[in-house]
Formats: structure tokens, sequence, C-alpha cells
């Protein structure tokens, strides 16, 4: 049974709360507001801004598709609807195929941020993503070049001409880590390549 007169009803189909405003009842203009569609489906959204979408692509020689409008910090591109910003290659995969899976990440297969040719791009995991970077060479997780790293190979080296001989602790204090840095770094779990 509805729970108003048709006049009063929330506009996304098969909704029968009250209408609150813009023609939502206050669950839809809820999620209308915080992702920028009423009924959680971005398909009829990017749907109808594909023109919008397309008229900031370039088409480049080597096949890429470069972004043209707004690039954020880490070069990606930027698309933004009804106030919400999504993923410019992820946003294409969206508008430009039919099975998409909201599940998945959108990575590059081109290695260019920009690019949104769907061709280049595919949906997969974190993992896969990251092994794709470390073995396309974008990225190196080992030793000096990480950038988290806390200590240099000299020093990892001059840890382990200690072992035995210099407790854990003081190793720790000294180099600023852990204990338990110091024995992954003395048993080889850590920075195995040196």
């Amino acid at each position: 049974m509805a729970k108003g007169t048709d006049e009063a009803m929330c506009s996304v189909t098969g909704c029968e709360n009250i209408r609150y405003v813009r023609g939502l009842c206050s669950k839809h203009y809820q999620r209308y507001m915080a992702h920028g569609d009423a009924d959680g489906g971005l398909w009829e959204l990017f749907n109808n801004k594909r023109d919008a979408f397309m008229s900031r692509v370039s088409k480049t020689s080597d096949g890429c598709w470069a972004w043209v409008g707004a690039i954020n910090s880490n070069g990606y591109g930027v698309f933004r609807y009804r106030g919400v910003r999504h993923y410019a290659h992820r946003a294409s995969l969206m508008i430009l195929t039919s099975n998409f899976d909201r599940r998945l990440q959108v990575n590059h297969k081109c290695d260019n941020p920009k690019c949104v040719n769907p061709n280049h791009l595919y949906q997969g995991t974190q993992k896969q993503n990251i092994g794709d970077m470390i073995s396309r060479g974008r990225i190196d997780r080992r030793g000096d070049r990480a950038h988290y790293r806390k200590l240099s190979a000299s020093q990892v080296r001059a840890i382990r001409r200690r072992d035995g001989a210099t407790s854990r602790r003081s190793l720790a204090t000294k180099f600023g880590v852990s204990i338990f840095t110091i024995r992954d770094i003395q048993q080889r779990r850590s920075w195995e390549h040196i």
C-alpha cells in the first residue's frame, strides 16, 4: 500500500515513500547527495553524460585517449558529475563497456594515468595492479628505492655484521627501528636482496 498519493510519491521506480525534496523521498535524496544518483546505479547517470565525457578526450597517435579535463595531483583524470568526483579511466569503462564490476579497480595496460581508452584498461584487484607496476618497473619496493624505508643498504650491512655481538634492542634504538625489524634483517626476512 502506498504511503502517499501518486503526486507525493518518490520518483524512483518502485519506491512508495512520500516525496521529500526534488521529487525524491528522504532515503533516495540522501543517496543522491552522497553518491550523485538516487537509486544507487551510476549507469543511467553516465549514459546521460557520454557526450560530455567524450568532449574531454583527445585521441593520440600511440592509441591512448588522453583525458584533457581536470587532472588530480597523481596525474589521473577526474570527471565530476552532480558534485561527485570519479576517476576518468573508471568512468570510461562505466560509459563505454557493458560489463562493469564496481567491486574491482580499473587498471591501465599502457601505464599512462591520463589514458581513458577502454582497450588500454582492464578491471582487476589492487594486488594485480601492484604486481603489474613492479613487473613493468614503475615501482620498486625493495631497499633504498622504497619510499617508506627507514634504513639504507649500508645500515642493513652494519646490522648484519653486529649479529650476536650487540643486542637487538640496542641496535633498534641506534637505528630508530623496532626490534622486530632488526630480527627480520638478521634472519633475512627483509632486505633479502642484500
